[in-house]
C-alpha cells in the first residue's frame, strides 16, 4: 500500500507540469545554476519550475533537481542559442523548506541534450 501511496503523491505533485525539460547547456557558479533551454521564441523564463528534493542520506544534501516546462513555445522562430535560465540556490527550496548552500552538491536530473547525443546529467558544485 506504502508504494502505491508514494505513486499517487508523485502523480499529484507533477500534475501541473507538461515536461521535463532537455537541456542545452548547464552551469553551477556562486550558488546559481545556469540551464540554456530549447526555445522557438517565445520561451520566457516564467514559463518554467525548478522543483528541489533532498538527496541525501538522512535528507539534505546532496539535493536533486528537476527543471519542468509549464508552457510550451509553439513559435517557429529558429534560435539555435535557446534561452538561459538562472536559478539562485534561494530558488531551490524543497517541500521541509529548505535550499542548497555552498559546497552542498546539485543533482541535476533532467537529460542533457549535446548535437544528436542524448545524457543524464550531474553537477556538483
Amino acid at each position: 500500500m506504502q508504494g502505491v501511496f508514494l505513486h499517487l503523491h508523485q502523480f499529484i505533485t507533477m500534475r501541473d507540469y507538461i515536461i521535463e525539460e532537455k537541456l542545452l547547456g548547464m552551469e553551477l557558479t556562486n550558488g546559481v545554476l545556469k540551464v540554456r533551454v530549447q526555445s522557438g521564441g517565445c520561451t520566457k523564463p516564467e514559463h518554467f519550475r525548478i522543483e528541489t528534493f533532498e538527496a541525501g542520506l538522512h535528507a539534505g544534501p546532496p539535493y536533486r533537481v528537476v527543471i519542468y516546462r509549464k508552457e510550451t513555445d509553439n513559435c517557429g522562430e529558429i534560435v539555435p542559442e535557446g534561452l538561459l535560465l538562472e536559478f539562485k540556490y534561494e530558488d531551490m527550496v524543497t517541500e521541509e523548506g529548505n535550499h542548497p548552500k555552498p559546497g552542498d552538491g546539485i543533482i541535476v536530473e533532467n537529460i542533457f541534450v549535446v548535437g544528436d547525443v542524448v545524457r543524464q546529467t550531474e553537477a556538483h558544485q
